[in-house]
C-alpha cells in the first residue's frame, strides 16, 4: 500500500496595477507500507517567491526562486535552489502563451558512510505552452484547453545521471459552481542518459 498527502498555502504580498509578489509553501509525502518499497518513502518541504511585472495589457514577465528540501528514505537528503523565469503574452484572441526557463542547483547530503553515487546536479529546463480559453461552456466561467512541450538537461557530477528528455503534455481545465476549477492533465516523458 501506498499513502500520499500534499498541502499548499500561498498570498500576495504585494499586489498593485504593475507588479505583484506572491509567497508560499507546498508540501508532499508519500509513504510505502512494506520493505522494501519503503526505501523509496519521501518528504518534500517547498518555499517560494514570485514576482510578475506587466509589460503591457497582454505580456507579463515573471521571475521565481524557490528553495525545496526532500527527505529520501529518511537517510539521504536533497536540497534544490530554483530559478524560473517567463514570459506569458497573447498573441491574439482568447490564446495564451508561455516561454519559460529554468534552474535548478540539487544537493544530495548524504551520511559520511552512505555508499551513494553522486547525485549532484545543474538541471536546465526550457519549454512553452499554449492556452485556448474557451467560451463559458456551463454558465461558471471560462474553460481552457492546452499543449505544451519542455526540454530537460541534466548534468551530474556522478555523470551516471547525465540525460537529456523531452515532455510533452497536453491539459485541460472546466470552471465549477463557488469559482472552483477542475483540471485534468496527460503527458509522456522520454529521458535518454548519457552513459
Amino acid at each position: 500500500g501506498v499513502g500520499q498527502g500534499t498541502f499548499g498555502l500561498s498570498g500576495l504580498l504585494l499586489d498593485t496595477d504593475f507588479f505583484d509578489l506572491r509567497l508560499g509553501a507546498s508540501g508532499f509525502a508519500s509513504i510505502h507500507g512494506s520493505n522494501p518499497a519503503n526505501n523509496y518513502d519521501q518528504a518534500l518541504a517547498r518555499g517560494f517567491l514570485i514576482g510578475s511585472v506587466e509589460i503591457t495589457e497582454k505580456m507579463r514577465f515573471n521571475l521565481g526562486y524557490s528553495y525545496e528540501y526532500v527527505w529520501l528514505n529518511y537517510s539521504k537528503f536533497r536540497s534544490t535552489n530554483d530559478v524560473d523565469v517567463s514570459l506569458r503574452f497573447v498573441p491574439f484572441g482568447n490564446f495564451v502563451t508561455n516561454l519559460t526557463y529554468e534552474a535548478q542547483i540539487r544537493d544530495v547530503l548524504r551520511p559520511p558512510a552512505a555508499a551513494v553515487l553522486n547525485q549532484d546536479a545543474t538541471v536546465q529546463t526550457t519549454g512553452i505552452s499554449q492556452l485556448w480559453y474557451t467560451p463559458d461552456w456551463f454558465g461558471f466561467g471560462k474553460n481552457f484547453l492546452g499543449a505544451g512541450f519542455q526540454f530537460r538537461h541534466e548534468e551530474s557530477d556522478g555523470l551516471e545521471y547525465d540525460s537529456d528528455s523531452y515532455n510533452a503534455r497536453i491539459r485541460a481545465g472546466f470552471a465549477l459552481p463557488w469559482s472552483m476549477y477542475w483540471t485534468t492533465s496527460a503527458g509522456y516523458e522520454w529521458r535518454m542518459f548519457e552513459h
